[in-house]
């Protein structure tokens, strides 16, 4: 844990986990996270490989320098229109993906609706029915789309093996070979993190994907609708 200046801000640092852009109220942490999953390529920029983008202040940062110890890091500020800045209140990012039935969808097919994002950690079974009872919850499904994104294309073996991937009409899961990119576009990498975003297309919230705080979004969501 450290200290991070930016523009005359300091911030507490944690060599962890990515998560969004949030208001933390009393302490700001920047989470960032290390790719230990990734193999080292020489011939790629070493930082890229080793960090994901994150977001603050709402704009899209990434890892420039970071020396041999691990005690100071150099940040970049990031290309907007390749890396857009996620954080609660600011337009969702364009997207396209695919689902694992083959089908894809973008974002210009949820607007006009809620479009809910869950991404899960690797206890799949967990998130898989915490997922579930959520989308109970709401009264009237047709008001939202629900996007489940797993940890890893291997959590699909792990969901066959626990009896099967339960798809409806209102929830679908990103198919393996997306998962990667739809994660480092969303700025999440091992957290279990669910997204709101409105019938605007603008990210209503961002929370921690636990059923004390997704329950109350997404009842007022029904009672909103």
């Amino acid at each position: 844990m450290g200290e991070l200046s930016l523009d005359g801000e300091v911030f507490n640092c944690i060599l962890f986990n990515i998560l969004p852009d949030v208001n933390y109220k009393i302490t700001d942490f920047l989470w960032i996270d290390l790719n230990h999953d990734k193999r080292y390529n020489r011939k790629k920029d070493f930082y890229e490989q080793l960090y994901q983008p994150f977001t603050l202040r709402n704009k899209s940062y990434g890892v420039k320098a970071l020396d041999i110890w691990g005690r100071s890091l150099t940040l970049k500020e990031l290309d907007a229109q390749k890396t857009p800045p996620i954080a609660v209140g600011l337009a969702c990012p364009e997207f396209e993906v695919a689902f694992i039935d083959s089908t894809k969808f973008s974002l210009a097919q949820a607007k006009g609706r809620y479009l809910v994002i869950d991404f899960w950690m690797c206890s799949d079974q967990f998130c898989d029915m915490m997922s579930k009872k959520l989308l109970e919850k709401l009264s009237d499904q047709n008001i939202v789309y629900w996007i489940s994104c797993p940890y890893g294309a291997q959590s699909y073996e792990r969901l066959k093996a626990m009896g099967g991937i339960a798809e409806g009409d209102f929830r679908h899961f990103v198919a393996p070979h997306e998962i990667e990119r739809f994660r480092r576009l969303f700025q999440v990498r091992t957290n279990k993190v669910l997204f709101v975003i409105n019938p605007q297309g603008k990210i209503e919230s961002i929370e921690n994907f636990t059923q004390d705080q997704t329950e109350q979004i997404l009842r007022q969501i029904s009672e909103a609708d």
